[in-house]
């Protein structure tokens, strides 16, 4: 009886410790994801994957369009293309991984197509993508994918 009871003190002292740990690791994996995470695809579907954000918005703007970088307002980069759109998100963050691949204000090419992006922080706690070609770009080639937070 007393070697089942050790036995049986074991695995659950081995179980709770497994718990703890995966709650330690996910903690610390957490930040890393949360946010904005991936911008990618192609002409005819961009998916922009962004966890936790309040809202989001679509619009179309033109080159001259502007975006604040720090407490300055300034014209968006002008190597996107002709044709741009914002892609606003409200009460959001930029995760730590996709920050460590792409910093703000800086034109990136989106793989496997000819589009460009750029990203910004807005004044209200959010940030804008913006999305840009030399052909026109449809607001329904633009795809959002994450949790939405109320």
């Amino acid at each position: 009886m007393t070697k089942r009871k050790i036995i049986i003190g074991i695995i659950i002292a081995a179980t709770v410790i497994c718990i703890a740990m995966t709650g330690l690791l996910a903690l610390a994996i957490q930040p890393y994801f949360y946010g904005l995470n991936q911008i990618g695809g192609s002409f005819d579907k961009v998916y922009i994957t962004c966890t936790e954000f309040r809202n989001y918005s679509i619009e179309t703007v033109g080159v001259d369009a502007t975006a604040y970088m720090g407490e300055r307002e300034c014209t968006i980069n002008g190597d996107l293309g002709y044709y741009i759109l914002k892609v606003g998100f409200d009460d959001a963050e930029v995760s730590e991984g996709f920050y460590k691949m792409y910093s703000p204000w800086t034109t990136y090419k989106i793989e496997n197509s000819e589009l460009s992006f750029m990203y910004a922080y807005d004044s209200d706690h959010g940030f804008d993508i913006f999305i840009g070609a030399d052909k026109p770009i449809e607001e329904s080639n633009i795809v959002v994918i994450g949790l939405r937070n109320p």
